[in-house]
Order: structure tokens, then sequence, then C-alpha cells
């Protein structure tokens, strides 16, 4: 939040007419303060069994940069870096030395992390298979969303009833559909034919 409108707000509610360098000093003492808290964050958030990462763009003095995330259900880091690539995520720190599942959108940046596994957000997904499904008509990817929710459900019963897998043919019902969606989508979708490679001349 631009610092004009915090000034704004604190006048209107408080009737305190800060300057701006006394916010300024407000928020490098409170960082100084937190600065053991977000380690502590950050040290928790690289043992995590499962690790959800994203960025997006915001405003920094008049400038593009981004917002970068790192999450699990209990835990937020945020930090603001001018790059979103890999050249922020190595100078938060987090990802580097990161060992479990790093769940993300697919940007490149966090697939050259090689020490942790990956998988692709399912949020990300949903929102792709509407596009397809507004903007193409293509059904498979409606019956896929719907799946992909329902597999959603099934295993947060299972978590409630601390079941730690799903019965055989339940799961094995859910791959069969899953993997018959997917061949619907690739006969939808094509890939494009390969150019002939050239033959080279004697």
């Amino acid at each position: 939040m631009p610092y004009g409108r915090v000034r704004e707000l604190l006048a209107d509610l408080f009737g305190a007419h800060l300057s701006l360098g006394v916010l300024v000093t407000w928020v490098q003492q409170a960082a100084a303060i937190l600065e053991p808290v977000e380690a502590a964050i950050k040290a928790a958030l690289r043992q995590a069994p499962v690790l959800h990462s994203d960025e997006t763009g915001v405003r920094l003095a008049g400038r593009v940069a981004w917002a970068h995330v790192a999450s699990t259900s209990r835990l937020t880091h945020y930090a603001i870096h001018p790059s979103r690539g890999r050249e922020a995520t190595d100078a938060i720190g987090i990802l580097p030395i990161y060992h479990g599942v790093s769940v993300h959108d697919g940007w490149a940046a966090y697939r050259t992390y090689t020490s942790c596994r990956h998988a692709l957000c399912n949020a990300h997904h949903l929102r792709e298979l509407t596009f397809l499904e507004e903007a193409y008509a293509q059904a498979w990817a409606k019956d896929l969303k719907e799946l992909l929710c329902q597999m959603k459900a099934a295993t947060d019963r299972a978590r409630a009833q601390e079941t730690r897998c799903l019965p055989a043919a339940e799961r094995d019902g859910f791959v069969t559909r899953y993997q018959a969606l997917l061949a619907a989508g690739l006969a939808a979708n094509p890939p494009p034919a390969r150019p002939p490679q050239a033959v080279p001349s004697a």
C-alpha cells in the first residue's frame, strides 16, 4: 500500500497527521524487530513436506516488481523482488535448499530446482480448463474440471477419516476416467506436426 494512502488512512481514522519519514522509520523498525520471525518462518517452510509457490506483479516505487509467496496451510512468506525468475527465488533462499514437493503453476524458474519434486497447481488447472471450456466449447475440459473436483473431495473425506489412501477400486476408477479425458483433450488439440528433418547433402 502506498505511503500516501497510509497517511490518509491514519489521518481519517485517528486524526494522526504523520510525515512520510515517520512511516518509513516505523516500517524499518518493524522489519528489524520481525527479522527473527521471518527467519523462523523461512526455516519451517524449507522443512515442509509440500510447499506452494507463486508470484504476482506489483508496483514498487513507481516500477514493476514481483511479490513472491511461499506457503503451507499454516505458514506464509512474502518477499518483494525486482525479478520474477530464479534470481529472486535464489535471493529469497527457500527453494534453493528445499527437498519436498514444490507445487506451482509451471513457471520455468521453479523447474530449475532439482533437489525437490514438482507438482502443478490444480487451481491453475481449473482456470485453464475453464478457458478451454468457455472459449473453445471443449466438453472434455468441463468433464475434467468436474473430475478433479471430485478427486479432491474424495481425498479430503479420506483425510478427515484419517485414511492414508483411497480404496483401490475408487482410485482406479478416478485414474481410468482421468486418462480417458486426457486422451479426449489430446484428440481435440493434437500437437503440431514436426517439420521433416532436412537430409544433409553428401
